[in-house]
């Protein structure tokens, strides 16, 4: 009976520690001066939360995609991947600051911090997606690509520099630290953070039902259009704007793994790279045969001029207007020339004529008919 009420309380004591650390963590994700009472730094902590930022991405994961999927524990190192990186900066942060006792304080808000820049990013990734496609747009997923990374560092650095604290003639090395220990290692690693991810079910390849809609006549017909349809989707380059498309093949139609691994590499282009309607995915997959293009060398050389073509065009209409405005700039030269010209010339034949221009004054027109003649 005492252990259960003492591990009650532990539990408790825990979970009022978390609290704590998770309201810390927000004022420090937005840079708010906080107290060192502010902050439960213990190693209990470091590992509730870095559970809290494993699990809660999990959570989404299968509320989006339900609980028909599979947990992918080869994930859980880059899931983990930001934990040793805190440490490691904070560590750096409280030698600069000559407290290394506080570095496992610093490390628990470090960790707070970073788990509510992920939920910002991820609910401002979920708005950007369903927002019009544009390009402004395309800058607003590249930011929300490299912001979180450099956000989570610019918030430790700040949060040290208060708690620590550290001097001011080293605030600077302070956000150097914060950038080269843990913005510079996230962005290059480029951790894939999906540990649930949906799974569709398995065709067997003796299924000779499903052999036969693969190679049906209707699935053979039907193709022609299916191309057809993907490459009339593929929208033009924005003028001015620098524009990547993507062409993603599936070749091995056995198992659906490498039309989910192409289909997740699709995704992570269109949300970093701005390549939502400049992509294309050639799949074989008796499932997807009448509604995406199988992957054959006809449809690879079918789609490659096409997104050649569409970034032709657009390159076509820059360089036109470009050319049109170096028209109009010439004639814009020339005009005034030519006008020069003319008065010279109508000057000369009324001189010629015995006619002189009624703005020359006496003897003037002479002399400027015989320098024209020298």
């Amino acid at each position: 009976m005492m252990l259960e009420n003492t591990s009650g309380r532990r539990l408790a004591a825990g979970l009022r520690g978390l609290a704590i650390n998770l309201v810390g963590g927000l004022r420090a994700t937005f840079l708010l001066p906080m107290r060192e009472s502010q902050v439960h730094g213990t190693f209990s902590q470091v590992v509730a939360l870095a559970f809290v930022g494993i699990a809660w991405p999990v959570v989404v994961e299968i509320v989006q995609s339900g609980f028909a999927g599979r947990f992918y524990a080869g994930a859980l190192p880059d899931a983990l991947f930001d934990v040793p990186i805190l440490i490691i900066a904070c560590w750096a942060l409280a030698w600069l600051a000559q407290r290394p006792e506080r570095t496992l304080m610093l490390t628990v808000l470090a960790l707070a911090a970073d788990l509510w820049i992920g939920v910002i990013a991820w609910l401002m990734l979920w708005i950007a997606q369903l927002l019009p496609r544009s390009a402004p747009m395309r800058y607003v997923e590249i930011g929300l690509y490299y912001g979180p990374a450099v956000w989570l560092a610019l918030a430790t650095a700040v949060a040290g520099i208060r708690l620590l604290p550290i001097a001011s003639y080293r605030r600077a090395a302070a956000l150097a630290i914060g950038g080269l220990l843990i913005a510079v290692p996230v962005l290059a690693a480029w951790p894939d953070r999906q540990l649930w991810a949906k799974v569709e079910a398995e065709t067997p390849v003796t299924d000779r039902h499903a052999y036969r809609i693969a190679v049906s006549e209707d699935a053979i017909y039907a193709q022609p259009s299916v191309l057809e349809h993907a490459l009339a989707a593929i929208e033009p380059a924005v003028p001015g704007e620098p524009t990547l498309f993507f062409i993603g093949v599936a070749g091995y139609g056995e198992q659906d793994v490498f039309m989910r691994e192409l289909e997740s590499v699709a995704t992570l282009f269109d949300e970093r790279f701005g390549t939502r309607g400049h992509s294309i995915l050639l799949i074989n997959n008796r499932k997807r045969v009448f509604d995406t293009p199988i992957a054959t060398t006809t449809s690879l050389r079918a789609a490659r001029p096409s997104l050649f073509d569409v970034d032709v065009a657009a390159r076509s209409a820059r360089a036109g207007c470009a050319d049109a405005e170096e028209n109009a700039r010439r004639r814009r030269r020339r005009e005034p020339r030519r006008c020069r010209i003319g008065v010279l010339r109508r000057r000369l034949c009324r001189v010629a004529e015995g006619r002189p221009h009624a703005r020359d004054h006496r003897g003037v027109g002479g002399s400027q008919l015989v320098r024209v003649q020298q």
